[in-house]
């Protein structure tokens, strides 16, 4: 039986996507307020603020945090990196609840694994579903270090078919385009698929 993860960040280009569908279709995991919203099979939480608001929720499911705090709030560690780099993105604490959420499904040795609302700032601007609320600020962030860690995650798993889900105009990082294991779909496509499965 085909195992798929469905992996949502909290851009802007997520919210088009029927993500209780995706719960159906697979294993759903999200990251930080995305409890706000929606209930996945699991949350990652890298910064303990998040964590301590996602706790006081109704939220029931799997909680992923750093080992540095997650047996003080009842919380899984989040899995070890599947190598090791000598950079500063390279360093697990440099690596924030999106990246982290893609090593907690690559660790489920999922068939494929699609990436929904991961928008890695669109010409400078801050497309976050949650920008200017509790826990998020409004400034553009400098998306570098993810797209090195996704390109560590695509090359370390290439068993894994990654599908990074967004709209036709956003701008995909150049270096995703050398695993052959990655490639890219509208949200429109997407989203005929969930229905049409």
């Amino acid at each position: 039986m085909t195992h798929i993860t469905f992996v949502i960040g909290n851009g802007d280009s997520r919210q088009p996507i029927d993500l209780e569908s995706c719960k159906q279709h697979g294993l759903t995991i999200g990251c930080n307020a995305i409890v706000r919203d929606f209930h996945p099979h699991i949350v990652s939480a890298a910064d303990e603020r998040m964590l301590t608001e996602i706790i006081t929720t109704a939220y029931t499911g799997q909680l992923y945090t750093r080992s540095k705090w997650n047996n003080k709030h009842g919380a899984l560690p989040y899995p070890a990196l599947p190598y090791e780099g000598e950079d500063r993105a390279d360093d697990p604490w440099h690596w924030n609840s999106g990246p982290h959420a893609i090593n907690i499904a690559c660790a489920t040795s999922p068939s494929k694994c699609y990436l929904i609302g991961f928008d890695m700032t669109q010409q400078n601007n801050y497309t976050n579903v949650y920008a200017g609320t509790k826990g998020y600020d409004s400034k553009p962030v400098d998306p570098k270090y993810w797209y090195h860690q996704l390109d560590k995650l695509f090359e370390s798993y290439p068993h894994i078919s990654f599908v990074w889900v967004a709209p036709t105009e956003y701008v995909c990082p150049k270096q995703w385009y050398r695993h052959a294991n990655f490639s890219r779909d509208t949200t429109q496509n997407f989203n005929k698929y969930l229905h049409d499965t």
